[in-house]
């Protein structure tokens, strides 16, 4: 049985997990995800699994696969150029966690998010609001406007 998996509502990854888990060992996937788009009429909706993707998500448990991941990301990388566009998978983007860890091992600096002030909530930490704080049950209706 082969299965094929659509990365429609960005689930494919956990779908072909919940497949290798019911020992399902052959899978359809794309480059960067490209083509098979169920919706067309949907601008930028994702297409088939992307083949790093599912690459990764086998080498990450420890299931070999025999493919070079970063040379499948490269591949990716010149779909994109070919196609004229970016495609949906995250790897062609971010790239490889190897080479995450390559980076890491060799001390670059740790990213750290900046901290940011908390506006809008009291010491108790119930959102309130300058503007009418007898609404502050409401937040989630105020401060959409």
């Amino acid at each position: 049985m082969t299965l094929h998996l659509h990365d429609t509502r960005g689930l494919a990854v956990a779908n072909a997990h919940a497949g290798l888990r019911m020992e399902v060992a052959s899978f359809d996937a794309t480059v960067g995800g490209l083509g098979g788009c169920p919706f067309p009429a949907h601008e930028g909706a994702p297409g088939n699994i992307a083949s790093e993707e599912l690459a990764l998500l086998c080498e990450e448990l420890g299931i070999g696969t025999g493919i070079d991941l970063d040379a499948l990301i490269e591949a990716g990388h010149l779909a994109e150029r070919i196609v004229g566009h970016r495609l949906p998978t995250a790897l062609v983007r971010g790239g490889s966690p190897r080479g995450f860890r390559r980076r890491a091992a060799q001390g670059a600096t740790r990213w750290r998010p900046k901290r940011r002030r908390r506006r809008g909530y009291a010491s108790s930490g119930s959102p309130t609001s300058s503007r009418d704080p007898a609404r502050a049950c409401c937040w989630p209706t105020w401060a959409r406007m």
